[in-house]
């Protein structure tokens, strides 16, 4: 008889995220940046990056402007990830309440 047996164990995997669900957790990370940042903040270039994506960029070109009673940053940003690197613009505005939603998030030159 062998030593050696057939292991019969069976193993599960990690689903990866579709490249829609990656941009939309990368771009909840960039709104919350852009949103946290201060006045001196704005003028500097920040990098950001994702732990569940493994996606990184910097952002630049932050400018305040006005929608109405809102206040709104308009920004860049790269993003290096699995599928490459872009670059994208994008828009916040704040909420009431001070949170921040991402009004638009897109790729420049796609």
């Amino acid at each position: 008889m062998s030593a050696l047996t057939i292991d019969d164990s069976t193993t599960g995997a990690i689903t990866p995220l579709s490249a829609d669900s990656e941009i939309q957790s990368d771009s909840t990370v960039i709104r919350d940046l852009v949103g946290a940042l201060g006045q001196a903040g704005m003028a500097e270039p920040q990098p950001w990056s994702n732990t569940l994506t493994g996606s990184a960029g910097v952002i630049g070109g932050v400018t305040a402007v006005a929608d109405g009673a809102r206040a709104c940053r308009q920004f860049r940003t790269t993003r290096h990830s699995y599928d490459g690197v872009g670059m994208f613009e994008g828009r916040v505005c704040q909420r009431p309440d001070g949170g921040w939603d991402l009004l638009n998030f897109d790729r420049i030159g796609a």
